[in-house]
């Protein structure tokens, strides 16, 4: 009882400790001016400590990943010390929480790996991180330069050897991709719209792919069109007086035009696609006939 007259027996319950942490308890037993004190010491409970994920695969990119930590007691993360790319937020706390690990963006073309250790009193419990390496251009890009605009990755211009062809087809029923030389010797590669669509994974290999109207919409709100013509050489329509396997060809001078994955139906019959158009001074996405040849650069 909390209270009685003579002598007696108090009975002290104690709940079941459920943190890793001892902890006290003072009773004080009063009797007119007289008082005595009993200090009640529980024990810590033993620790216990897990991790959800127990791994993070990561990709090439810049990102943020969260574990989750289970725990009765304080606890600690830290990073190899060789492993500067990763950072943690936060680094200690106690009982349940949750650790953002800010992963910094893999500029190199091999994966790096770094192990995240918890610790709490005598328990351990580690988490492997892996990043992707850096994506190597596609296979048929015409050089390894890329361009990042916002949170894309562009590429070069695509350029695929079997296309390398005098004959241009330049027909639905015949959508053969198309090449150009110039006066000096430049070789400039374009494709109709069917044949981006029929080989879009042949033209963007690994983790790159035909740009869809977002990507291009992306693209529109993150750089300007100043900008943009100035990263990637202009080109447009030759004119209609030079020679004939010009015609509705892309050449260097005019404007930027790039092939989309998509086709629009609802305003124009099948014949139009949608495509990129730059100029120094305008960019947009627009439609454009699907048996003009026009250039393909992927992105990711």
């Amino acid at each position: 009882p909390a209270s009685a007259t003579g002598n007696g027996t108090v009975t002290v319950n104690v709940t079941e400790n459920p943190v890793a942490i001892s902890r006290a308890a003072t009773v004080t037993i009063a009797a007119g001016t007289l008082t005595h004190t009993v200090t009640i010491t529980q024990a810590a409970a033993a620790p216990t400590l897990t991790t959800d994920p127990t791994s993070i695969d990561a990709a090439d990119l810049a990102g943020s990943y969260t574990i989750a930590v289970t725990s009765n007691a304080e606890w600690t993360a830290a990073v190899d010390a060789a492993a500067t790319w990763v950072s943690l937020s936060p680094a200690s706390a106690t009982g349940n929480g949750t650790v953002t690990v800010n992963i910094a963006e893999n500029p190199a073309t091999v994966t790096r790996s770094a192990t995240i250790t918890f610790t709490a009193g005598t328990l351990n419990q580690t988490v492997d991180v892996t990043q992707d390496r850096f994506a190597a251009p596609p296979d048929y890009a015409a050089s390894t330069q890329t361009w990042r605009f916002g949170e894309q990755i562009w590429s070069d211009l695509i350029i695929i050897p079997a296309c390398d062809k005098e004959d241009f087809g330049n027909s639905i029923t015949e959508p053969h991709c198309r090449s150009y030389t110039t006066d000096d010797s430049e070789t400039y590669y374009y494709y109709n719209w069917p044949y981006v669509a029929a080989n879009g994974s042949q033209l963007c290999t690994g983790k790159w792919r035909v740009p869809t109207v977002a990507d291009f919409s992306a693209l529109i709100a993150s750089v300007d069109a100043e900008t943009l013509s100035s990263a990637w050489p202009l080109s447009g329509y030759a004119d209609a007086s030079g020679p004939p396997e010009t015609h509705g060809v892309y050449n260097v001078g005019i404007a930027g035009m790039y092939w989309s994955s998509e086709e629009d139906l609802t305003d124009y019959d099948e014949d139009w696609a949608f495509g990129l158009l730059f100029l120094p001074s305008f960019h947009d996405k627009l439609y454009t006939a699907k048996v003009v040849g026009h250039p393909v650069r992927c992105v990711r």
